[in-house]
């Protein structure tokens, strides 16, 4: 309250001096879940679980300028902690031409510019595996971005093009906790650094949309150049014993993207292709990575959802996903969703988990997401 309070005295100064003003008050959110999972994996148990608590605020500070603000408290396997997740503002010249400044989500694939970090968002409780976030298991790619972006549409008789282009801080690994990992699919966090860099060098992605008029679909290519560099103090001796800020690997990352929408039917997809040209270790291989999701709405409140994803990567030759102690996998995700109401929301679902070198197993997880204020 004492925002908006503070807000309104701002405008009524401006008004009395005589200059005119477009700011808005600010508009805030939350979003949470809470869960219930059970495996047939052995060794696990039954449990519920707390999802994150993502806490948001926007505002329009100006006719051409606004600015946001995503938190999330969330577990980090030591307990609860916080996590400034998006954070940038941004000024709009014209329809063609934007920029902002701050920490966004990678312009990487459909998913992660649609869903961020509100489970209650997605038709699933969880997002595809290798498109976890960077400090979460089985990430294999930097989903968010400190630096600037530029964005624009251009509307045509075909339709709408869109484009997103990012500047951002370079990515690092710590081969030391890398070595330390005991567990494949540990978890290993891809730094991004949210207040520093260790090189001169930066990393760039591009994302090209077209919406086209007649038809109820989107499709997109994307691109980046990322470096990972060494945030050891001294990198672990497999890895070539590197200095702080060191080039570890050189990544390109290239693919594309569809979502279709035409009621009941849904579907979505993304393919990734990622060349390591690493410079420790074995040496350099490319890996490939995909999801496809279907959705079909039963009822205005109940929906079905069939998603496969896979990850195929050598790890012998990429010493990328060597450090990374990330295996291959193929996943089969079964869910159903009931909206009790706008508000929140009732997942079901049930993973298949086929690990390259491990036992399958199922995952049963029963999620209830919810969105306050």
């Amino acid at each position: 309250m004492k925002s908006y309070r503070i807000i309104r005295l701002s405008a009524a100064m401006l008004a009395l001096l005589g200059m005119s003003t477009s700011v808005s008050a600010v508009t805030f959110g939350a979003f949470s879940d809470v869960r219930v999972e059970s495996s047939t994996q052995q060794g696990e148990s039954t449990h519920f679980k707390l999802g994150g608590f993502d806490l948001y605020a926007n505002q329009k500070i100006s006719d051409s300028t606004s600015a946001f603000v995503e938190t999330v408290f969330e577990d980090g396997g030591s307990g609860f902690g916080l996590d400034v997740e998006r954070l940038f503002i941004k000024r709009k010249f014209n329809p063609l031409f934007s920029i902002a400044a701050g920490r966004f989500h990678a312009p990487l694939g459909y998913w992660n510019r649609h869903y961020h970090h509100g489970v209650l968002l997605q038709d699933t409780p969880d997002r595809p595996q290798f498109l976890e976030f960077e400090d979460g298991d089985g990430a294999i790619m930097p989903m968010h971005a400190i630096g600037l972006m530029a964005t624009g549409d251009a509307v045509s008789r075909a339709g709408t093009f869109s484009y997103e282009f990012n500047i951002a801080n370079s990515s690092f690994l710590n081969t030391r906790d890398s070595a330390n990992a005991s567990t494949p699919g540990s978890g290993l966090e891809i730094g991004i650094g949210d207040v520093n860099d260790f090189s001169d060098s930066k990393n760039y992605f591009l994302r090209a949309s077209f919406k086209p008029r007649v038809l109820p679909v989107e499709v997109s290519l994307f691109g980046a150049s990322i470096r990972y560099l060494e945030s050891a103090g001294v990198g672990d001796a497999n890895f070539g014993s590197l200095s702080m800020g060191s080039v570890l690997v050189k990544q390109t990352v290239t693919g594309l993207d569809m979502h279709y929408d035409q009621h009941p039917f849904d579907a979505t997809a993304e393919f990734f292709h990622l060349k390591d040209d690493s410079k420790v270790g074995n040496g350099s291989d490319s890996a490939t990575a995909f999801y496809v999701q279907l959705g079909w709405q039963f009822m205005s409140n109940l929906k079905a959802v069939y998603r496969i994803e896979q990850l195929d990567a050598n790890p012998n030759k990429d010493t990328y996903f060597q450090i990374l102690n990330t295996p291959n996998y193929v996943h089969h995700v079964v869910g159903l969703r009931y909206d009790l109401d706008d508000s929140n929301a009732l997942m079901f679902q049930v993973k298949q988990v086929n690990v390259q070198g491990s036992k399958n197993y199922n995952v049963f997880t029963l999620d209830w997401a919810f969105l306050m204020i």
